[in-house]
C-alpha cells in the first residue's frame, strides 16, 4: 500500500499538468485558401470561356506583356488568345521583370463588369467585387481596349525553357538547372591538363 500511495504521488503532478496543458493554436489559415487547389486550364479556355470559370482558382502559362501606360495591370497572351492580369497583392516588382517572358501563374478568373455597381456589403456601399471576394482587389470596369476576362494572380514564375534563360535575366542559370539539365554545363577536361573545368554553352552578350 505504500508502495501504491509513492505512486500516486509521483503521477499525479504529471496527471494534472496535462489536463491544464493548453492546446497548440491552429496556424492561420494561408492566403487565398478559400478558393481551393488551382485547376490546370488553357489560356485560350480561359479567354474564350470566362463565364464557365468566373471566380475558379486557375493554373494556366502564356506571355507576360504589360498594358501600355498602364502600370497597374498585364495582359498575359497565348497566340491570339489574352487576358488581363491584375496582381492579389500590391507591388509588381517581380512581375515587372517578367515582361516579354513566358510565364506560369495561378489565380482566380473574373469577367470585368461592363459597369460595376456599389452594394451594401460589410455595413457600408462598396464595388460589387469587393463584396463578392473580399480577400481580392475591385475589378475595373470593362474597356474596349481591353480583354473582358481578367485573372487576379496569387504567384507568378518564368516558365521560360532551361537553357534558354538568358544571362542576368529574372530566373536565370539556377543551381536547379545546372543539376536537372547538366548537358550545356558538362565538365570537361583542359586540353593537356587532368583538371576538369566548366565548360557553359556561351550565351549572347557573353564573350
Amino acid at each position: 500500500m505504500r508502495y501504491l500511495a509513492q505512486l500516486l504521488l509521483l503521477l499525479g503532478p504529471a496527471t494534472a499538468d496535462a489536463q491544464v496543458r493548453p492546446m497548440a493554436t491552429p496556424p492561420p489559415a494561408t492566403a487565398f485558401a478559400s478558393y481551393g487547389e488551382p485547376e490546370p486550364v488553357r489560356l485560350s479556355e480561359i479567354a474564350t470561356n470566362g463565364q464557365h470559370y468566373q471566380r475558379v482558382n486557375v493554373r494556366t502559362t502564356g506571355e507576360l506583356r504589360s498594358l501600355g501606360g498602364n502600370t497597374a495591370y498585364f495582359i498575359l497572351a497565348d497566340g491570339i488568345s489574352r487576358v488581363l492580369l491584375i496582381p492579389a497583392i500590391e507591388g509588381t516588382r517581380d512581375a515587372d521583370q517578367l515582361v516579354g517572358h513566358p510565364v506560369e501563374l495561378t489565380g482566380v478568373v473574373r469577367v470585368l463588369p461592363a459597369q460595376q455597381p456599389l452594394v451594401p456589403c460589410f455595413a457600408q456601399r462598396i464595388p460589387e467585387s469587393k463584396c463578392l471576394d473580399p480577400e481580392l482587389p475591385v475589378l475595373p470596369n470593362a474597356r474596349q481596349d481591353w480583354p473582358p476576362v481578367s485573372i487576379t494572380f496569387f504567384s507568378i514564375a518564368d516558365a521560360t525553357p532551361f537553357g534558354q534563360k538568358k544571362a542576368g535575366a529574372p530566373g536565370g542559370v539556377s543551381l536547379l538547372e545546372i543539376i536537372t539539365n547538366p548537358g550545356p554545363y558538362a565538365v570537361k577536361p583542359m586540353a593537356g591538363s587532368s583538371i576538369p573545368t566548366i565548360a557553359a554553352t556561351p550565351r549572347s552578350g557573353c564573350r
